[in-house]
């Protein structure tokens, strides 16, 4: 079917091109007369493609029309066909209740859906690592309270006695009860002095003083008034007594100050955790997502078309598939035409395309379904009903299809006038084939030979 839009300068035709339509600023402004009188400046090149661009994009917005009407045409046959095939059943079904007479030719489509994959993956966790490790401490304890003595000669140390004391491999210190007021601490050469009051205990201080500048030797007097010395690192701790000098007749200090004479080692004190590292641990597992996969959720019959199987003839059933395959056929290409239309901004493509999806949903209808048992007359009623729903809902499409493609022959000989008339035809002619003719005559007048090289065959 071909659609001729009332009053065109076009007549009726195919047009196979796609084109932009033209408009008369596209081409340049200025009045007819004076077109005309400059037409050695037109280009050949721009009016053929101009004229081409306007005829193309109707011929194409109208093919596309066409094919939605034709699509529409068929539609309406198989309905009507498949309407005309029910009631004959459904007659048959009200004079033999109970009867089967029909048998739904189904198609399964599988059905899927897309889940998601995981995997088990452990969880480790970053813990510490620890070793236990002895403390060890050198501590050499006094066995004499010192307390009750105010002076060093009180507790029965001679003036000039002297001790050494040496921590580890480092340097020896010679202490020396210099005076009642003095005590001297001499390393490598170098002395150092601790003064304290006489006769009123505080040689007791002179003495730690003097122990603790030792390096790496701390000395205190204990709670009982007894000496205790300890190294640093736990290293060993010599103490002895030096040899006396010519005239030196002081005796040993150690004894009086309750210190053993000798070498003392370090000593397990207790043990303590030490940090060695780190280690991963597990602590547990989770879920991790791997991808996506096609889980089939079974697969749906649908209805396709029904055959007879008691009291009809093969004939019948054939024109019954017949009718709905080319129902769901002319479906199709009404869908694809309304798509392929909608890209040219047809305004009207919804109506078809939503046409078209209640076609589907005659199909897949549960009374269109349970045609197949062909026991209940009413089920054919509710069918039957439907399909005139969808005759008259056809009848409104065919409008605006035909509306539509109205709009576009009106919009485009609009288009036509403002383009004939840049090339010096009147604005005032009325009848489309005058102003068709009148262009041409003055096309062929110019240089190029327009229509002689390139034939415009909608023109009389």
């Amino acid at each position: 079917m071909t659609i001729s839009p009332i009053g065109s300068v076009f007549g009726y035709g195919s047009f196979n091109r796609s084109w932009p339509l033209y408009s008369r600023e596209q081409f340049g402004g200025g009045t007819a007369s004076s077109i005309f009188a400059n037409r050695l400046n037109l280009h050949r090149g721009l009016v053929t493609s101009g004229l081409d661009g306007l005829f193309g994009a109707l011929g194409t917005n109208l093919n596309l029309a066409n094919a939605q009407q034709d699509a529409l045409d068929q539609i309406k046959a198989s309905l009507t066909r498949l309407r005309s095939i029910l009631q004959s059943t459904r007659d048959q079904v009200a004079a033999n209740p109970g009867r089967v007479d029909l048998r739904a030719l189904t198609r399964d489509i599988e059905q899927t859906v897309e889940q998601v994959t995981y995997t088990s993956q452990d969880v480790y966790e970053t813990r510490p690592v620890y070793e236990q490790r002895e403390i060890r401490a050198t501590d050499v304890y006094g066995t004499r309270s010192l307390t009750s003595y105010s002076s060093f000669g009180g507790a029965g140390i001679d003036n000039s006695a002297n001790l050494s004391i040496q921590v580890g491999s480092g340097s020896v210190a010679t202490v020396q009860f210099k005076n009642s007021t003095k005590i001297t601490v001499t390393v490598d050469g170098a002395t150092q002095t601790f003064s304290f009051g006489a006769n009123d205990g505080t040689w007791r201080t002179g003495l730690v003083n003097a122990l603790n500048s030792i390096a790496n030797l701390s000395a205190e007097i204990a709670a009982d008034g007894t000496l205790h010395l300890q190294t640093a690192n736990a290293e060993s701790l010599t103490i002895a007594d030096v040899p006396n000098g010519l005239l030196d007749l002081s005796g040993n200090p150690l004894p009086s100050l309750g210190l053993p004479e000798g070498t003392t080692e370090s000593t397990v004190v207790g043990y303590e955790e030490v940090q060695v590292g780190t280690e991963e641990v597990k602590v547990g597992t989770e879920q991790i997502a791997t991808g996506t996969t096609q889980v089939s959720l079974g697969a749906r019959s649908i209805v396709v078309g029904f055959e007879r199987v008691q009291g009809a003839g093969a004939a019948d059933a054939d024109k019954l598939r017949t009718s709905v395959r080319d129902l769901v056929a002319a479906a199709s290409l009404l869908v694809s035409a309304s798509a392929a239309s909608t890209t040219s901004t047809a305004p009207r493509n919804g109506g078809a395309q939503g046409f078209a999806a209640d076609l589907i949903a005659l199909l897949t209808n549960s009374d269109f379904n349970a045609l197949a048992d062909a026991s209940d007359a009413l089920v054919f009623d509710r069918v039957i009903g439907r399909i005139d729903d969808a005759l008259a809902k056809a009848e409104d499409v065919g409008k605006q299809i035909a509306a539509h493609a109205a709009d576009l022959a009106a919009a485009s000989q609009a288009s036509l006038v403002a383009m004939l008339t840049n090339f010096g035809v009147p604005a005032s002619i009325a009848d489309p084939i005058d102003l068709a003719r009148q262009t041409a005559n003055g096309l062929r007048a110019t240089p190029f030979g327009i229509i002689r090289s390139h034939q415009l065959s909608v023109w009389s």
